[in-house]
């Protein structure tokens, strides 16, 4: 995998982040469930289908879509040796690429996920990350992700950069940017795609209720 100067540092920086025993998630996330089982029932995707997950982090949606008998890659710019030790062998395949350049031919997957990942980007960069999704799709594939919200308060309160883009200057995260999004925004991005829904799931942190966590969520028919 070659990287540029910035995709290194920012490698570096997420290596870091899944370093700390609070990264390492183990559930996953209920409105991606409430999206992937329907979806399942409804024949939209069949078991055995592959689906990629853009930005897994610490593996924990690769672990509910092996549960379901899909296929799962999970695919990040970090280092996969954690992922790997969790799952043991055999476990899910996992690529070491960047999702402003995946490595799949055009119309080959039959689903892909991008949760939690995709908005710590720069605006610009994040539309070429879903081209390329919209790109590695096969037609009607399924993709379900979230951007965060621009009501969100809890990273939004740093130092702004851009229009809804700011930099993050938290310990294991500095300089990272992260985008803020407006729906009409959101809708802009999912424009390529044949249809998409999208809702908003906020929330405060206990004892901190000044501090909003703010994203859409949302699921593309390509």
């Amino acid at each position: 995998m070659t990287l540029s100067a910035q995709e290194n540092s920012s490698r570096l920086r997420w290596q870091h982040h899944y370093g700390r025993s609070r990264s390492l998630l183990s559930y996953p996330d209920e409105n991606l469930v409430r999206f992937v089982v329907p979806a399942l029932q409804q024949n939209l995707i069949g078991y055995n289908a592959t689906v990629l997950d853009i930005g897994c982090g610490s593996g924990r949606h690769l672990q509910f879509l092996y549960e379901q008998n899909i296929i799962p890659l999970g695919l990040d710019i970090v280092n996969l040796e954690k992922i790997k030790a969790r799952f043991g062998n055999p476990g899910p395949g996992l690529i070491q690429a960047t999702a402003a350049r995946l490595p799949f031919r055009t119309n080959s997957l039959e689903a892909a996920l991008a949760w939690g990942s995709l908005h710590y980007n720069s605006k610009e960069l994040t539309r070429q990350m879903i081209a390329e999704i919209v790109r590695i799709l096969k037609p009607h594939g399924l993709f379900w992700g979230t951007l965060r919200g621009e009501a969100d308060t809890f990273f939004r309160r740093m130092r702004q950069t851009a229009p809804g883009e700011w930099e993050v200057a938290t310990p294991d995260l500095e300089t990272i940017t992260v985008s803020f999004y407006s729906l009409e925004e959101v809708e802009a991005l999912l424009a390529g795609f044949e249809s998409f829904r999208v809702g908003l799931m906020q929330r405060t942190l206990p004892g901190q209720p000044d501090k909003n966590i703010a994203h859409f969520y949302f699921e593309a028919i390509r």
